[in-house]
């Protein structure tokens, strides 16, 4: 695990990122180095923690991030990641989700899950997920450390990425095509993923820009010049 003077740099680094694309990758890095490469800062639907979570920022293998996107309310995982008032450990709520196969798969069997107050007050979580290693209490509070830091960085990016959340590469590729008029089966057929794929896309995609259906989310995708025609 990092020493003390390494995680000092790498909360540097997390305070130097000037776009949440820089600042997502730099704390991929820095939570690898805890052993806890899969990262994702999310946010709920209501002041109080209710409701399915949107995904403000996100580095995990792509169907990793879709279970994650579509957790059931019934779902162990997501009902501990609500319940969260604290840095928690996540290896049996991992263990007993829908989404432990798609999580085994990828290597990803531990991880810690903190709450978190988003710049415009709403309430999140940080997720990081990985192997089973050994952390001390040490580790912990560093990694409590780098989500702070990242989440106060997500308050001071450029005015262009704070005006809107920012979407995932995929997300700008099925809006283009969705954009260009092609069903989401058509989309899928283009991409080479699933139908349900693209749907999860397009759905987190308005879940981010708080739009009411599919033409609305293009014109605010376009609007805020995350895509073009």
């Amino acid at each position: 695990m990092p020493a003390f003077r390494d995680a000092f740099e790498l909360l540097t680094s997390l305070q130097s990122a000037t776009t949440r694309d820089d600042l997502m990758d730099q704390f991929q890095v820095a939570a690898a180095r805890f052993g806890l490469p899969a990262i994702a800062i999310m946010q709920f639907a209501s002041a109080n923690g209710d409701g399915q979570p949107t995904l403000v920022g996100v580095r995990m293998a792509e169907d990793v991030t879709r279970e994650l996107g579509t957790l059931r309310p019934s779902d162990r995982l997501l009902a501990y990641l609500q319940a969260a008032d604290r840095p928690v450990h996540l290896a049996e709520a991992l263990a007993s989700s829908s989404a432990a196969n798609v999580l085994a798969e990828a290597g990803l069997d531990d991880g810690l899950a903190m709450p978190v107050r988003l710049p415009d007050s709403r309430l999140g979580i940080a997720v990081l997920l990985g192997e089973k290693v050994d952390r001390d209490e040490s580790d912990v509070l560093a990694l409590v450390a780098l989500v702070q830091t990242a989440v106060a960085q997500l308050g001071h990016l450029t005015p262009e990425a704070s005006a809107a959340a920012m979407l995932t590469p995929r997300e700008r590729e099925v809006l283009r095509w969705t954009a260009a008029g092609k069903t989401a089966d058509a989309s899928a057929s283009i991409l080479g993923i699933s139908v349900r794929t693209v749907e999860y896309h397009l759905l987190n995609a308005a879940r981010k820009l708080n739009t009411a259906n599919r033409t609305h989310t293009v014109v605010e995708a376009l609007r805020s010049r995350q895509i073009s025609l």
